[in-house]
Parts: structure tokens; sequence; C-alpha cells
């Protein structure tokens, strides 16, 4: 497990109009604790294998390289975001 995490205290659910779509709010508490059943969960996950399918393609560089290119960008804004987290 990590040093150091964030768990979710709240959530809301905020309907934006001018976006029309639907925006998830978190509450975050650092370095809470995990309880026994979420980190069998966490531990059970990571053993899950990977299915490729129509819903969920594989994203391979040569194969598929517009899916990949979407995959790095998403790491990109991903971790902006938790490095402002971080701060």
């Amino acid at each position: 497990m990590p040093d150091k995490f964030f768990k979710m205290d709240a959530m809301d659910f905020i309907w934006d109009e001018e976006k029309n779509r639907m925006e998830i709010r978190y509450q975050l508490k650092e370095d809470a604790k995990l309880t026994e059943e979420q980190i069998r969960e966490i531990e059970a996950a990571r053993n899950c294998s990977y299915v490729a399918d129509d819903d969920c393609p594989e994203i391979d560089p040569e194969k598929t390289p517009e899916l990949y290119e979407g995959f790095l960008k998403s790491l990109g804004e991903r971790n902006r975001k938790l490095s402002k987290l971080a701060l």
C-alpha cells in the first residue's frame, strides 16, 4: 500500500446546465485509513486480468495510434490534477 493516500469522504453529483453534463465532486481526507474490506478489494483488483472487447479495446501504439494518443493525454491530465492535490 502507498505511504500516503487520499480517501474519499463525500461525493456530490451536480448537474451543470451550461455544460450540459454531470459533475462529480469529491471531498478527500488526507492520510485516512482504509478498512480491511477496502484493502482486500484493492488486492483482488490487482490480480484481475484485462480482457479487451468492443467497449474497451486494446490500446496499442501501432494498432490504434489515436487511442494511444488519447490515453497519454488523459494520463498527463490526471498527473497534473494529482500534483495539484499534493501541494
